[in-house]
C-alpha cells in the first residue's frame, strides 16, 4: 500500500511539475540580445551583452539562448567555442542557469571584420523542466544594431598621397594659418599635438578643446566617393577600399579644421537615397560621415555618377573636390578637365587592382594619383 502510495506521489509530482514549467517557465523572463557599442570601426573588437532576467521563483536551470547574425560581425577564429559553427549566418547557442529572481549577464568577445550594418533580431529560447522530461521553446523578436564604419588607412602607406594632396591644396589655396588671429575653438582629435590644447577651456567644458587660428582663405572640402562600376565585373574591393580614402581623408582633413561633406552615388543600407553628408566639421560632424558610409549598401545597383544630382553639383559648386573613382570614363574625364578649366581645383584618386589599371590622359597626371588595393589584406 505505501509503495502505490509513494508511485502515486511521484506520478503526481511529475504531471504537476510539468504542467508548471509549461504554463510559467516563460513568465517575467526577460532576455536581451545587444552591442556593447553603436558604432564601430572596421576590424575593431567589441562585444555582444547577453541579459537574462528570471524574474520569478521557478528556477530555470537550463535555459538554452540561441541567436545567429552575419559571419563578417562574428568572426569563428576569435570567438573560439564549440557551439559557434559558421555558414552564411553566424549561429551562437548559450546554456544560462536563470535561477528565481536573478540576474544573469555574459559577454561575448567579437571582431568587426567588414563595414556594413548588423543586427540581431531575434531570440530563440529553449528550456527543460526540473526532471528533464519536457522541453518548452518560443522565438522572441530581438532589437540590437550595430554600424561598421571603414577603417583608417595605415598611416605608412597613407602619407604619400595624403602629403601629395595637402601640398595641392595648399599650393592652390595658399593655406597657411596665422598664430596670431585666433578663430575659436573646436573638439579634440586623437591626432592633434598636445600643446595645441585649450587647458583653461577644456577645464570649463569638460571635454579637450583645442585652439583654431584664422587662415588666409576659408577652405572646404568635398570627397566625392563614385560607384559605378568600370566593367561587368563587380570590383567589391575597390568599392571597400574607396570608402576607406574617403573616411580617411575626411579624418585628416577635419582634424586640419576644413569644413568638409562627402556625397556619393552608393545608396543607404536603410533608404534607396545616395549619401550625402552636408558640410560640416569636428568631431560630431566625423561620427555623421561615419554613420553615412557605414550604412552604404554595395550590393545596391547605383545610378551613373554624373546622373546623380548630388554628385553632379560636386563639380559645379565645391571649391576643393577629391574625387575618388576607380570608375575613368571618358565621360567623368571630360567632365573633371572642363571643371579645372573653369578654374576650380580637384584631385582624382584611382583604386586599382589587378583588373582596373590606372588611365587618366597625361593632363591630368599632375592632379591625380594612383592608389593601388592589394586585395585579401
Amino acid at each position: 500500500m505505501n509503495i502505490l502510495l509513494v508511485i502515486a506521489l511521484l506520478l503526481l509530482f511529475v504531471k504537476g511539475q510539468t504542467a508548471v514549467y509549461n504554463r510559467f517557465w516563460n513568465k517575467n523572463l526577460n532576455v536581451n540580445i545587444g552591442f556593447s557599442d553603436r558604432l564601430v570601426e572596421e576590424r575593431e573588437d567589441f562585444q555582444v551583452v547577453e541579459s537574462v532576467e528570471n524574474g520569478k521563483k521557478l528556477p530555470l536551470p537550463s535555459l538554452s539562448v540561441k541567436f545567429s547574425t552575419s559571419p563578417s560581425l562574428l568572426v569563428s577564429g576569435l570567438v573560439k567555442d564549440d557551439n559557434a559553427n559558421t555558414s552564411d549566418r553566424f549561429y551562437y547557442s548559450d546554456i544560462v542557469p536563470a535561477m528565481g529572481n536573478r540576474l544573469v549577464t555574459r559577454k561575448i568577445k567579437c571582431h568587426a571584420e567588414k563595414r556594413g550594418v548588423y543586427g540581431i533580431d531575434s531570440i530563440f529560447l529553449s528550456s527543460d523542466n526540473l526532471l528533464l522530461n519536457s522541453n518548452m521553446h518560443e522565438v522572441r523578436d530581438n532589437s540590437a544594431e550595430i554600424m561598421v564604419y571603414p577603417r583608417h588607412l595605415n598611416r605608412h602607406g597613407f602619407e604619400l598621397p595624403f602629403n601629395t594632396l595637402m601640398g595641392d591644396i595648399v599650393t592652390r589655396f595658399n593655406l597657411i594659418e596665422d598664430p596670431f588671429e585666433f578663430r575659436g575653438l573646436r573638439e579634440y582629435f586623437p591626432q592633434d599635438a598636445m600643446n595645441r590644447i585649450n587647458w583653461k577651456a577644456s577645464a570649463r567644458a569638460e571635454n579637450y578643446v583645442v585652439n583654431q587660428f584664422n587662415q588666409t582663405v576659408s577652405k572646404s572640402v568635398l570627397v566625392a566617393v563614385n560607384f559605378s562600376q568600370a566593367s561587368a565585373r563587380f570590383e567589391d574591393g575597390l568599392m571597400e577600399e574607396s570608402l576607406r580614402l574617403a573616411v580617411s581623408f575626411a579624418e585628416e582633413l577635419l582634424r586640419r579644421g576644413f569644413s568638409l561633406g562627402v556625397v556619393s552615388n552608393a545608396k543607404s543600407y536603410f533608404t534607396d537615397e545616395e549619401t550625402a553628408v552636408e558640410y560640416g566639421n569636428g568631431f560630431r560632424h566625423l561620427q555623421a560621415i561615419h554613420e553615412a558610409t557605414a550604412s552604404i549598401a554595395a550590393e545596391k545597383p547605383v545610378d551613373y555618377f554624373l546622373q546623380s544630382e548630388a554628385c553632379r553639383a560636386a563639380f559645379d559648386d565645391s571649391e576643393f573636390l577629391i574625387l575618388i573613382s576607380f570608375n575613368q570614363d571618358d565621360k567623368l574625364i571630360e567632365c573633371f578637365e572642363e571643371r579645372l578649366q573653369r578654374g576650380l581645383a580637384g584631385y582624382w584618386v584611382v583604386p586599382t587592382n589587378y583588373n582596373v589599371a590606372y588611365r587618366l590622359p597625361e593632363s591630368l597626371k599632375s592632379v591625380s594619383g594612383e592608389w593601388r588595393v592589394n586585395e585579401g589584406q
